[in-house]
């Protein structure tokens, strides 16, 4: 799998798992906001949604139905009551009902305290709802000190008539609920059909003197935003309506709602920063393990770039001398798995800088050497031909023929090798640079190679039969440059006999499939090679022996004999092993 996909799969996975975590959080969160909200509504009027939760949350055993504890508390913190009543109006369970609360009811009755048409002390709310087969009833009563207490002015209360046309009507009060509106701070007012105040009764001036539809619902529903209990009575006789507002104990009453500061809103502003700051954190520490674990990794690689363009060549380390990106069992860590490709590029790139450096430094020594080598062997015969020139040249002594001959001849002999030399030179940067063409040809290669090992066999200076030639079995042709091949296993038998013992043999054997495969294989039981002689042993600028060792050669042979086979069309391999001789092969495929 390419880097590209990796880095691509996992950033969709851990950005997939972080939108579902926040998915998650917003799914808690608004469970949680729904469950306050309900809580707040349960609190604020318990009639209208906790009754259905209480025959939801309600379970059936022998003893009969049982409610969940906690609603049973909500009803009992508020002041309320709870009654189960069965189909002939029998109460079945109660739950912190007064005395004063009736233990049954007749089917009419009832009905007229539910609908306040028979006076009752309590605000009535009756919640009927089919569970497991069974038909629950509950009624659920509220003690309203407003209500009541609105009750007893209604039915004791008169208005009296202004003494003036601009005067306005006075609600007269009997004296002990004018006392009891004094010691609350409550106050009266008297509506009329339209909404605008008729008569009030100890009134404070920052109150509403004109009433909507919507404002009073608003009043009468939301007390907590209010500060103030309001509890209305509507005549049908005048259309007149009786509006009495208690304040709360905690504050004085409002004329607007405190809407900033409503507990819906509470509940609503603390989720939704609940929901936010927890995105943010969820994402800063996705970004800070993002930058943990794909830009640490990134930035020791440009450091291992950076150490590579100095110069430096190894993997860069910690301060224990560890390598990060490997444990201790030299397996990657989990973090730089994902740049695996671009580690091991790195580590192969590293290595091949360091192999070249080495390759550069030992050419660097080995082309000094060669050079002076060369030198040596330049002038080593041209000093005899100067030697010998000069000694034809004095007029003081009168040379016979014989002795001018020799002189030729010898200064013939180190002429051609001083040319042979410098050809060898010239023609390794000419086949290096491409610059002979390859003129090949069909040879039957069984009788060509052994026609070309009996012409090398026939050097004195090699001895004799110390070569053996193993052809093929059958006939076989290849497209050859037979003058180059030549070259070639002249170079491969003086590489093999001049430099290894007087008692070393060379076998060469051709190799042949009818694929068109070819090998020709040159082995030697001679000393062998290390690793560094093998390394180097088709370099130009190497020479295996001094010029000292052997007077014949340039120390370009094997170079020449690589690039001829590769000029060819084939290749060339090497095995060796000191004390295990040397094999080398020329193989075309």
């Amino acid at each position: 799998m390419s880097i590209k996909r990796r880095l691509t799969i996992r950033y969709i996975l851990q950005l997939a798992l972080a939108g579902l975590f926040i998915l998650i959080l917003a799914f808690i969160t608004i469970v949680w906001m729904l469950t306050k909200l309900t809580d707040i509504e349960m609190k604020r009027d318990f009639a209208s949604v906790g009754l259905s939760k209480l025959i939801s949350t309600s379970t059936t055993t022998p003893e009969g139905i049982q409610f969940d504890p906690e609603l049973l508390e909500t009803v009992r913190s508020s002041g309320s009551w709870l009654q189960t009543m069965d189909e002939r109006g029998r109460i079945t369970r109660s739950y912190f009902t007064p005395d004063d609360v009736p233990t049954a009811y007749a089917p009419g009755e009832l009905i007229d305290y539910w609908n306040g048409v028979k006076p009752f002390p309590y605000r009535l709310s009756l919640w009927i709802q089919e569970k497991d087969g069974l038909n629950y009833t509950l009624i659920y009563g509220t003690r309203s000190k407003a209500y009541s207490l609105l009750q007893e002015i209604v039915r004791h209360s008169e208005t009296s008539s202004p003494a003036g046309a601009n005067e306005e009507p006075v609600l007269k009060l009997p004296d002990p609920l004018a006392a009891e509106l004094d010691h609350a701070g409550a106050w009266l007012q008297l509506l009329a059909p339209d909404g605008a105040e008729v008569a009030s009764y100890n009134k404070p001036d920052n109150t509403l003197s004109h009433y909507t539809v919507q404002e009073l619902a608003m009043r009468s529903h939301y007390k907590d935003n209010y500060g103030v209990e309001l509890a209305s009575h509507y005549e049908p006789e005048t259309g007149q309506t009786w509006v009495l507002n208690i304040p709360e104990a905690d504050g004085a009453p409002l004329a607007a709602p405190k809407l900033l500061f409503s507990p819906e809103l509470k509940v609503l502003l603390t989720g939704l920063a609940v929901l936010l700051s927890s995105s943010f954190i969820v994402f800063l520490l996705l970004s800070l393990w993002y930058g943990h674990r794909f830009g640490a990794p990134v930035l020791y690689m440009l450091n291992w770039i950076r150490a590579l363009g100095q110069g430096n060549y190894e993997e860069p380390k910690d301060r224990k001398g560890m390598s990060p990106s490997r444990n201790k069992k030299n397996v990657r860590n989990r973090r730089f798995r994902v740049y695996t490709d671009v580690l091991d590029s790195l580590e192969s790139l590293s290595n091949t800088l360091r192999r070249d450096e080495e390759h550069r430094r030992i050419a660097d020594r080995t082309r000094e050497e060669w050079i002076a080598g060369v030198t040596h062997d330049l002038k080593t015969p041209l000093s005899s031909i100067m030697g010998y020139a000069h000694m034809l040249q004095a007029e003081s002594y009168s040379w016979s023929d014989t002795e001018v001959r020799q002189f030729a001849h010898t200064m013939t002999e180190k002429s051609t090798y001083m040319d042979g030399l410098i050809n060898d030179l010239s023609l390794t940067y000419r086949l290096r640079n491409g610059d002979i063409p390859c003129e090949n040809e069909q040879v039957e290669m069984n009788a060509y190679l052994q026609e070309m090992v009996k012409r090398a066999a026939s050097n004195p200076a090699y001895g004799g039969d110390r070569i053996i030639c193993h052809t093929s079995d059958h006939p076989f042709f290849a497209s050859i440059h037979p003058a180059w091949f030549e070259r070639v296993v002249e170079n491969l038998v003086a590489n093999a006999l001049l430099h290894n013992p007087a008692d070393t043999r060379l076998t060469v054997s051709l190799h042949t499939s009818f694929t068109e495969r070819m090998t020709v294989e040159f082995r030697d039981n001679g000393n062998g090679m290390d690793a560094e002689t093998a390394g180097m042993l088709f370099e130009r600028y190497y020479r295996g022996t001094s010029t000292d060792i052997s007077p014949m050669g340039s120390g370009l042979g094997m170079a020449i004999t690589k690039e001829l086979v590769q000029a060819m069309g084939g290749r060339i391999e090497v095995k060796t092993a000191p004390g295990e001789g040397t094999s080398i092969s020329l193989i075309w495929d």
